[in-house]
């Protein structure tokens, strides 16, 4: 799980990052922070605040406390896949230890959660030490419909138990977000077939329609924006009959056929806590196969240029958190379109459109 929490992390941070000397500070600094360690230098930028838990007035979660002489700071955060607790602690007098494991996160609704965290953690805090400290929450959706958020960090100074309360109230007047309780992918897996109506020169050569297979991934720093890697590729078939071992069985012999490779810009909007629309438009490289009139040997091979657009629905139907099958299973629904406006075939050109229907399933953490 923790790899998890600093690959979504590293994401979100390397998105964020105002140059390049920032981007490498923040994703050493993060594989630490995903695991609850300290800091007392950061150069980078941490994940956005829970938009919906900021105050109207100074634009930010934070609570502070001071108990026993130690004085805590806690702001609410989030990416694509984790809500996190982070606090930024002060020694003022006595060294301090302090568990996270110990902190607990009780709901309005009575719910009572502990974070995500190592459960041998142990910190001390010496005389005016600062520290930072990273606590995931162990489910996004936790924070669905709720409105107040107590928080309880127990510690020991010198012996004597102490015990620091955070309150954490959702400003009635500010609309609840989707994203702040809406879980994620960062990295996203598809696997795709759909039938495609071929138009232009590309009747020629691929027929009317076709089918065609995908294997794309997706790569999604913010919760809105990121990019796609595509792969695909789509034949014509000569259907004839063949006596296969006396079988007399009716045999499927490629023509031709066609590879994309496409790259590009990813939207995705939240439509539900289950549901979202995806929207990816992008550059297209092709290449076209044609086999010779007895379609056993290669005649052309020609590349081609084009552009790439698809409209997806998806919906969540699985979210597994352990094991070798862990990740965000969803299924997806779409329109798919391609346009090749470059490409030769001898002293012919293989340009044309694709447009139709393509369904997929996706793995993502």
């Amino acid at each position: 799980m923790k790899y998890l929490i600093a690959l979504s992390l590293l994401f979100s941070q390397v998105s964020h990052a105002n140059d390049s000397a920032a981007a490498a500070a923040t994703v050493l600094l993060l594989f630490g922070a995903a695991r609850g360690a300290e800091h007392s230098i950061y150069t980078g930028r941490w994940p956005d605040e829970l938009g919906d838990w900021k105050s109207p007035q100074t634009q930010i979660t934070a609570e502070v406390v001071e108990q026993c002489n130690f004085l805590i700071e806690g702001r609410l955060m989030g990416t694509n896949r984790f809500n996190m607790l982070m606090l930024i602690t002060k020694n003022l007098e006595k060294e301090v230890k302090l568990k996270p494991q110990d902190i607990e996160f009780e709901f309005e609704s009575g719910l009572v959660r502990r974070g995500q965290v190592d459960l041998d953690t142990e910190y001390t805090v010496k005389k005016d030490g600062k520290y930072i400290i990273i606590i995931p929450f162990p489910r996004k959706d936790d924070f669905f419909n709720q409105n107040k958020l107590n928080v309880s960090v127990p510690f020991s100074a010198e012996g004597k138990s102490c015990n620091a309360k955070l309150v954490f109230d959702r400003p009635q007047e500010v609309k609840p977000l989707l994203s702040t309780y809406t879980r994620m992918t960062t990295v996203d897996t598809e696997l795709s077939y759909g039938v495609l109506a071929n138009s232009g020169n590309l009747k020629k050569y691929l027929g009317d329609q076709s089918t065609m297979f995908r294997l794309q991934v997706n790569l999604i720093g913010q919760q809105q924006h990121g990019a796609y890697f595509g792969f695909g590729g789509t034949s014509r078939y000569k259907m004839e009959a063949q006596d296969l071992s006396d079988s007399g069985l009716i045999a499927f012999t490629p023509t031709s056929s066609l590879t994309v490779f496409d790259f590009g810009y990813l939207y995705r909007k939240i439509l539900a806590k289950k549901s979202f629309l995806y929207y990816r438009a992008g550059i297209e490289f092709s290449t076209l196969y044609i086999k010779d009139d007895n379609y056993s040997n290669l005649s052309y091979r020609e590349n081609g240029l084009g552009v790439h657009g698809q409209l997806l629905y998806s919906r969540t139907f699985a979210q597994i958190d352990q094991g070798v099958w862990m990740g965000d299973y969803t299924w997806n629904l779409g329109l798919e379109g391609h346009h090749i406006f470059s490409g030769d075939v001898g002293n012919d050109e293989f340009t044309g459109s694709q447009i139709g229907i393509m369904g997929s399933l996706t793995v993502g953490i």
